[in-house]
């Protein structure tokens, strides 16, 4: 009975200790709570790729170089990007 008392009274002990049990508004998503820094670049596929070039939705033209033969199709929401599994890829720019 004093271990089965003292196994719950620990129990207890850590769940105080780390919060569990109190009630707290959920943060943003990301993991840590609080704010979302803005996206760096944004790569949507929405325009043509001319040139292999892939340009930036975020407004910080940082566009991606596409290489291979990769092709734009029609996804669940808006275009995607397939790629053939062996000589296709996307590279961006160091400053990224």
């Amino acid at each position: 009975m004093k271990k089965i008392l003292t196994g719950i009274m620990c129990t207890a002990a850590v769940l105080a200790f780390t919060g569990c049990g109190t009630t707290k508004e959920a943060g943003a998503a990301g993991g840590a709570g609080g704010d979302i820094p803005p996206a760096l670049s944004i790569y949507n596929f929405e325009q043509p790729i001319e040139d292999g070039d892939i340009s930036d939705a975020s407004g910080n033209e940082l566009s991606g170089y596409a290489g291979g033969d990769g092709t734009l199709t029609d996804g669940k929401f808006g275009k995607a990007m397939v790629f053939n599994g062996s000589d296709c890829y996307v590279t961006l720019d160091e400053s990224v």
